[in-house]
């Protein structure tokens, strides 16, 4: 077993300081203190931070850098059914067994020696009502329910398939065993299955599974990144008949997948591994044209480029319809030199000129501060302009004044502790906010030490929401490229990010009952339950100086009582999401913000 590596400490370190980072390190008070050892939610932070440090001294022990960490194969017998589970489903699907399958093992040189395993995968299904075209130059054995596809796969490929649905099997892939009854399950209780994707796997050379892909939900921004679905896809057979021959490319199935992805209402996905792969499909790119005839399709026209961060995604920049005006709105109180940084980089830096900046001020008192306004007032009479607010600290009504001030098409809440790092940093926002389909746009936050602060928000990480990914590298490895790729998440900091005016108000603004945590995330769930996407875009990077201007949530007991008021309101307020977030996968950890396994939490 290897030792740890440079990496895998950073990684570790950042892990046990994240925590105690959170139990307030910097600010610690007898009442502090006393909340931590006598709270339910401090008892649960500080078994997670013991459980981290003991974990960190047993991999040092031992130099073993797995130690403690989720082993796959625990999760695979966790997760096998046994029969009596088996029975179960079938008895829950019995008025769905005419459900019937077509599996199309479509040809793939790398898998031709492996071919009998994957009829045997089929063969071996704990549901029987499929049947199976096979297009390869194997000698095989055919029979009724086993047809030999005829012609070229890519135009043929529906000819003999007999089944309501169709499956896709590469040549050397397997079906895990339960694969099609778990898709029958899910049609059984969804009348808009139209197109259902599962998690999938590797098989090494000895047949041995390794290396889980699992996905979150349906997330169309993540797939025009990167084909995170991969073929692990069934579709009804009359969306498929709707897009006739497929491309007579390696690129074919991930064409299909986004031509039926719009067509239907809803793409399902079955958060388990029904497939098994014998060839990397993860890290391999597909070809830029399939991405740009979506987004022409879509009358979103622009342009795809090959990822700066990683080899295997996609950045895409939308043409902007126009150039709408953008209205920047920054909160303060006092801090001068923090703030004159924020507005600064902004003017100095900003390729996009059509912006209004908005300063928040409330209750400063410092003459900086005024001598700072008064400047900027005379160096951008325009595009510069202060206004007050005298109440208490309410993030959530400071952000609703503003926008009720500001005369742009979008709206853009930034920290006063920021700073701008690139010219199109405006421009990117506004290419994906003038979208119907997008909600809120996120950006990539670094620390001052140049680590992640905010790459995305999972909500349920720590029982309410976290940041994924603290402490990690800008541009460093992660789970399904997550770090580097544009992707969507339930929820982002409004720290920095951008959406229309018109859905800020379409959705009530922030809700004021949050005055302190947890609105930017309200806000983003609102968007979510409307429909709309929220889009992580990785390419877009500003410092962020995390908090300067106020102090931890249970330095007081005022300051501690309004923390949990406020979470035990969100908490009621989005527990579906809480439970289960839509852009995570449940068998994820909610302990670790790094999309390890949820197996050891």
């Amino acid at each position: 077993m290897e030792g740890i590596g440079n990496n895998d400490k950073e990684i570790i370190l950042s892990r046990v300081q994240e925590s105690i980072d959170r139990l307030g390190k910097n600010n610690i008070t007898v009442f502090r203190l006393y909340k931590l050892i006598f709270s339910k939610k401090g008892l649960g932070r500080i078994y997670r931070l013991s459980k981290k440090i003991l974990q960190f001294i047993l991999q040092l022990i031992t130099n073993n850098s797995t130690l403690f960490f989720s082993d796959y194969n625990d999760w695979i017998k966790k997760n096998t059914l046994s029969e009596k589970n088996i029975e179960k489903i079938r008895t829950a699907i019995k008025n769905s067994d005419s459900t019937s399958i077509s599996i199309v093992i479509t040809p793939n040189e790398l898998g031709k020696n492996n071919l009998q395993e994957s009829l045997s995968s089929v063969k071996n299904q704990s549901y029987s009502n499929w049947d199976l075209i096979v297009f390869s130059d194997n000698d095989l054995e055919y029979s009724k329910k086993v047809k030999k596809g005829e012609g070229l796969f890519h135009q043929n490929y529906l000819k003999n398939a007999e089944g309501e649905y169709l499956l896709f099997l590469r040549e050397g892939d397997e079906l895990e065993k339960d694969a099609l009854l778990k898709y029958v399950h899910l049609i059984s209780q969804s009348s808009d299955a139209k197109m259902i994707y599962a998690d999938h796997d590797f098989l090494n050379e000895k047949s041995e599974r390794y290396s889980p892909s699992f996905k979150p939900d349906w997330s169309p921004d993540t797939l025009l990144a990167q084909n995170y679905i991969g073929p692990a896809v069934l579709y009804q057979k009359s969306e498929l008949l709707k897009i006739g021959a497929l491309l007579p490319t390696e690129d074919a199935l991930y064409d299909v997948c986004l031509k039926v992805s719009e067509q239907v209402s809803k793409v399902e996905h079955i958060d388990d591994v029904l497939f098994h792969f014998r060839n990397k499909i993860d890290e391999t790119r597909p070809s830029k044209d399939v991405v740009e005839s979506a987004m022409l399709r879509r009358g979103e026209p622009g342009k795809v480029e090959v990822s700066k961060q990683n080899d295997v995604s996609y950045t895409l920049h939308y043409d902007l319809k126009e150039e709408g005006k953008v209205s920047v709105i920054i909160p303060t109180k006092n801090l001068a030199d923090v703030t004159d940084v924020c507005i600064k980089s902004i003017f100095d830096l900003t390729s996009y000129l059509n912006f209004e900046v908005i300063l928040i001020d409330n209750n400063s008192t410092e003459d900086s501060l005024f001598e700072l306004v008064k400047r900027w007032e005379e160096k951008e009479p325009q595009r510069f302009k202060c206004i007050k607010d005298s109440g208490d600290f309410n993030f959530a009504r400071l952000m609703n004044f503003g926008v009720s001030e500001s005369t742009g098409d979008y709206i853009l809440l930034l920290n006063n502790d920021t700073e701008v790092l690139k010219a199109d940093w405006m421009t990117c926002l506004v290419e994906q906010a003038q979208r119907d389909s997008v909600g809120v746009v996120g950006v990539k936050l670094i620390y001052s030490n140049d680590t992640i602060q905010h790459a995305g928000v999972l909500i349920g990480y720590c029982g309410i929401v976290g940041h994924c990914f603290v402490g990690f590298q800008p541009e460093g490895e992660s789970v399904l490229n997550s770090l580097t790729s544009v992707r969507n998440y339930s929820g982002l900091t409004a720290a920095c990010f951008m959406t229309s005016k018109e859905k800020y108000l379409g959705v009530g603004g922030f809700d004021e009952n949050l005055a302190i945590e947890y609105n930017d995330i309200d806000f983003c769930l609102k968007l979510l339950d409307k429909g709309y996407d929220n889009v992580y875009l990785p390419h877009v990077s500003l410092y962020h100086y995390e908090s300067i201007s106020r102090g931890h949530p249970f330095s007081t007991r005022k300051s501690y009582n309004q923390s949990m008021k406020e979470q035990n309101y969100f908490y009621g307020k989005w527990s579906k999401y809480t439970k289960h977030d839509p852009c995570y996968n449940k068998n994820l950890s909610l302990t670790y913000g790094d999309f390890r396994l949820g197996i050891n939490d």
